[in-house]
């Protein structure tokens, strides 16, 4: 009984977050039995990429899709509300 882990992207989608966007990826992993497809121990996790995360990483098609979003007029802007909420949180503190 040959054994393969499989990880693969389930889903990409992409939130709007009061003008910022926000990456969502579901990630699908289990185990493959080869010789009969049967799969075990299924596990699905979500991660989100925000405008300043680097995802150089990610694969090819999450890339895209965060590009497409996160051009860097949205990358600062989201650095700029970033730093003027924690500059709020300073001031009431």
């Amino acid at each position: 009984m040959p054994l393969e882990k499989v990880s693969k992207i389930k889903q990409i989608e992409v939130v709007d977050l009061d003008g910022h966007f926000v990456v969502h990826v579901t990630t699908s992993s289990y185990v493959l039995d080869t010789d009969t497809g049967e799969k075990f121990g299924s596990k699905e996790v979500r991660r989100t990429i925000n405008a300043t995360d680097d995802y150089s990483s990610e694969p090819d098609s999450v890339r895209q899709v965060a590009d497409m979003f996160h051009t860097p007029q949205a990358k600062a802007s989201y650095k700029a509300r970033f730093e003027a909420a924690l500059a709020e949180l300073e001031i009431q503190s």
